[in-house]
């Protein structure tokens, strides 16, 4: 079957190309071909470091942190756009009592996932279940080894790709869009690598907004990679019933 010819999209600051139909949601196992600092393996993107773990991390116990927190960690100081010092080793200062590297768990509302084309899905997330603005970037790399040299890492990535496919797509088969695909209600649990993306500092805040609504991150930290993430019991008391969303669902997104 013949695919459409290539076009240009816009994703979280990034240009990449893309087929058409990624723009929608398609069944394709791999993400649009990346270039730069978006190809496996690139040190600008700190493709080492976020790929990976340290070495004897217990992802079994992780330290739980409120979103808010994790929302309100300012820049990582000293640190550099692109910074050649940490594209393969860890950023060692302290931010607020927290180091890059710790493997972390936090609780919040899912408001979008998205594919990019360095085969990451991309998540962001919320303390608010009606809106998706001020909110986190959680990111899961694809499980293939050129994306993600660690074996056992890969055994994690791949059911949880698979789950989100099922649970929040409702297709094990579908990728989500590069642009995003809205997520309607979802309180879920993350866990993984407390990570700096210093490939955005000094850019405008980041984050794909659907529908036209605000969604920007509030920090360039994020849990990278995913070491786990399931639907969470504990939603707050105060969080409503029915989260109140716009009566249209569509499938892609306009990047803000």
């Amino acid at each position: 079957m013949s695919r459409p010819g290539p076009r240009r999209v816009v994703t979280v600051g990034r240009v990449a190309w893309a087929g058409a139909l990624l723009l929608v949601g398609s069944c394709a196992s791999a993400p649009a071909q990346a270039t730069g600092a978006l190809k496996p393996g690139s040190l600008a993107a700190r493709w080492p470091i976020k790929t990976s773990v340290p070495a004897g991390a217990d992802l079994a116990h992780p330290q739980d942190l409120p979103l808010a927190k994790l929302v309100g960690l300012q820049d990582a100081p000293g640190v550099k756009k692109e910074d050649s010092r940490y594209t393969k080793t860890r950023i060692p200062g302290p931010m607020d009592g927290l180091r890059e590297g710790e493997i972390v768990r936090t609780r919040g509302w899912v408001h979008l996932i998205a594919l990019e084309p360095d085969g990451d899905y991309h998540i962001q997330v919320s303390s608010d279940s009606t809106s998706g603005d001020h909110c986190l970037i959680v990111e899961l790399p694809l499980d293939k080894p050129v994306f993600e040299p660690d074996p056992k890492l890969r055994a994690l990535e791949g059911p949880l790709r698979l789950m989100l496919r099922t649970k929040l797509l409702h297709d094990p088969t579908k990728e989500p869009g590069t642009l995003g695909n809205w997520i309607p209600r979802a309180y879920m649990s993350i866990t993984g690598q407390l990570f700096f993306d210093d490939w955005h500092v000094g850019d405008p805040p980041r984050g794909k907004s659907p529908n036209g609504h605000h969604m920007k991150a509030a920090t360039l930290w994020e849990i990278h990679p995913i070491t786990d993430i399931r639907f969470s019991p504990n939603r707050p008391v105060s969080a409503p019933a029915i989260a109140r969303r716009p009566a249209s669902r569509a499938r892609t997104a306009h990047h803000g």
